[in-house]
């Protein structure tokens, strides 16, 4: 069922591990059963990893490597775009971070907040001195497979993600790591030097990704295997998109084409790694160099990508890639360059020849490159959008329904505009009464996205979407479509409907549906439903969506006592799954306090690795300052279905199925 939360992969395999003896491109055992939902069990045999990624976290085990241009088909439903796009919405990390923290048991006082109370984040001092020298010692320890991976990607978090200047040491040993004979342990590191955020990794992973003498020489090998390059370019791509740095952007672009027009092309896993890289890397904008090398400005990246995409040669992943990344890197160019693209775009779509990922890229893309000031180029769009509603195939839909609320969401002062914004809202509230539950489920999220957006950008709520969403929710029956009518509703900040949500939430039965509803409460500010809200979280040992969908409410509400009903039931739980739940939920709303009941228990070898391995990246979560995971940018706008091995592999090996 598509709602099962990633905490559900916990005990799945990761990219990233093999057995503790296994030599790099060998075999590896079979994948562990998967963890088993209240009231089941496990089923033996290989794992079948939660529909919806981006949790999984070390094992000892992984399946054998795919092929290189093998993937697995990542389904584009309402709940993965949300998994993806959530924090948008949510602005976690600043809520987790504001306020302040008083000691408890204190007498009220009106001086205590100025003497005694701390910021919820930790402190420099406490990264510096507690946090990044316990991560790096598990991490040079014989901890195995699991333990080193995981506290790998736990101090790849506390460097630039932190505010902080990552030291020497954790880069050389990082890069050290990269010579691991544990095939795991090695491609995590690779991973992890592009997380880390130190420019200093630059040359490391351009010539991981090159495959040259040196690149050769840090992995330990005759060749640098085609997964190592591939996250070497995702790796290079995280550094390009946070660095300001325009002399760093071009070094990264420049690997990153070099790759993609070697002799000797890379896998073709590797080529939409570094399509995808280039779009996270905007450079600067330099007209009067139009003609210079791929790597030196906008208008030669964009030129370059544009090739891409419409050479038959490049091939369909690719080529689907090269179009999402045209519009990601146009959507704030000037309208000189923005125009001409969005026109190819149309230009391709009326070719019914053109492969169905590459229609889905461009249909995505127009929502990102056209806009509401009524040009014949926006007006071409906006009809070609609702005819793909009308009669576009398979998920083509949903991609224009993602593409018109973009238009949508962006309030301009336009008669022009006004008319998109009614006839949007009247096309999806029409459709929140179709026969396919799927189109309900897409138009009541769609609906809520956009109100989402326009109360933002300082427009008053719409009351009849509001109307029409409460209508739905009481004549629906499907627990998918629900489950999206409850997020929608909270997006809304609709508080008419926290009763009824209240009421699902405490009623029982279908896990995701309490878990959006959980969600909606506390996206509508609901203060009054924290109380109920720490009985369920603490409730819900073996039910981690509702845990972490619980957890993040209380986030949202302020309610800093989650922490302390988290680590509680860190400190009572019994299974190393449910050990990894409470760990991951302390990571997403957890602060300081969580920091010493993190190392002690990091620090107990009476548990098993892959509970100190959750232990680990929790640490490095609650250090972090950034806003968004280090994923979000490379799933940010992506082109769904044209997935590959090391982006979603279907069996936790993929950059979108880790934490």
């Amino acid at each position: 069922m598509r709602h099962e939360l990633a905490l559900l992969a916990l005990v799945g395999t990761v990219l990233l591990c093999g057995s503790a003896k296994a030599q790099k491109g060998a075999p590896d055992t079979a994948l562990p059963p998967r963890p088993a939902e209240s009231g089941t069990t496990a089923t033996p045999g290989a794992a079948k990893p939660a529909k919806t990624p981006g949790n999984a976290l070390p094992t000892t085990t992984a399946s054998a490597p795919a092929a290189p241009d093998s993937s697995a088909a990542l389904e584009f439903s309402w709940d993965i775009w949300w998994h993806f796009h959530q924090h948008e919405f949510l602005d976690l990390r600043r809520r987790v971070h504001a306020g302040v923290l008083l000691p408890k048991q204190q007498p009220f006082d009106p001086l205590l907040p100025a003497l005694v109370a701390r910021a919820p984040r930790p402190t420099p001092a406490e990264i510096e001195g507690v946090v990044a020298p316990r991560l790096l010692a598990i991490g040079v320890g014989d901890g195995g497979g699991e333990l080193v991976a995981g506290a790998l990607m736990g101090m790849a978090r506390v460097g630039a993600r932190s505010d902080r200047i990552p030291g020497a040491p954790e880069q050389q040993f990082l890069e050290l790591a990269v010579a691991s004979p544990v095939r795991g342990i090695a491609e995590t590191a690779v991973l992890a030097l592009g997380i880390l955020g130190s420019e200093r990794a630059l040359d490391a992973l351009g010539a991981l990704l090159c495959d040259d003498e040196r690149g050769r020489k840090l992995a330990g090998l005759p060749a640098v295997p085609y997964r190592m390059r591939s996250l070497a370019a995702y790796g290079l791509g995280v550094i390009g998109q946070a660095t300001g740095s325009q002399r760093t952007r071009q070094v990264v672009c420049r690997a990153l084409t070099g790759a993609l027009d070697a002799a000797a092309a890379p896998a073709t896993d590797t080529q939409v790694a570094c399509v995808l890289a280039l779009g996270m890397t905007p450079l600067e904008s330099d007209p009067s160099h139009s003609a210079s090398a791929a790597w030196y400005s906008r208008e030669t990246q964009l030129a370059y990508l544009q090739v891409l995409a419409e050479r038959p040669e490049s091939g369909r992943l690719v080529r689907a890639h090269a179009w999402a990344s045209l519009a990601r890197l146009a959507r704030d160019a000037a309208p000189e360059q923005r125009e001409p693209i969005a026109r190819r775009m149309l230009a391709s779509l009326a070719d019914p020849g053109l492969d169905p990922l590459a229609r889905e890229s461009c249909i995505l893309g127009l929502g990102e490159l056209c806009g509401s000031a009524g040009t014949p180029a926006d007006l071409a769009a906006v009809d070609a959008l609702f005819a793909i509603l009308r009669g576009g195939t398979a998920s083509e839909p949903d991609a224009a329904r993602l593409a018109l609320v973009a238009l949508a969401g962006r309030p301009a002062q336009s008669r022009s505009y006004e008319q998109l914004l009614q006839r949007v809202r009247e096309r999806l509230l029409s459709d929140t009464h179709a026969p396919a539950a799927r189109t309900r489920a897409w138009s009541a999220l769609a609906l809520g996205v956009l109100e989402a957006r326009l109360l933002r950008s300082g427009r008053r709520a719409e009351e009849p979407v509001r109307d029409a969403l409460r209508a739905l929710w009481k004549r629906e029956s499907s627990p998918d479509v629900l489950s999206a009518c409850a997020l929608a509703l909270g997006l809304c900040g609709d508080r008419e409907a926290c009763a009824p949500l209240s009421e699902c939430l405490a009623r029982g039965g279908d896990d995701a549906l309490r878990g959006y509803c959980a969600l909606a409460l506390g996206l509508c500010g609901d203060s009054g439903a924290a109380p109920a809200l720490r009985t369920i979280l603490r409730q819900s040992t073996h039910r981690p969506f509702v845990l972490e969908s619980s957890a993040i409410a209380l986030g949202l509400l302020g309610e800093k006592a989650v922490v302390e009903d988290l680590l509680a039931g860190l400190g009572e739980s019994l299974s190393q799954t449910s050990q990894g739940w409470f760990a991951l939920a302390v990571g997403l709303v957890g602060d300081a306090r969580a920091l010493p009941v993190l190392v002690e228990r990091l620090n107990d070898d009476k548990l098993t690795r892959r509970s100190r391995a959750y232990l680990a990246v929790a640490l490095g979560m609650i250090c972090e300052s950034a806003a968004a995971p280090w994923a979000q940018p490379i799933s940010e706008h992506l082109a769904w279905r044209a997935t590959s091995e090391t982006l979603y592999s279907g069996s936790g090996q993929g950059v979108l199925e880790l934490l």
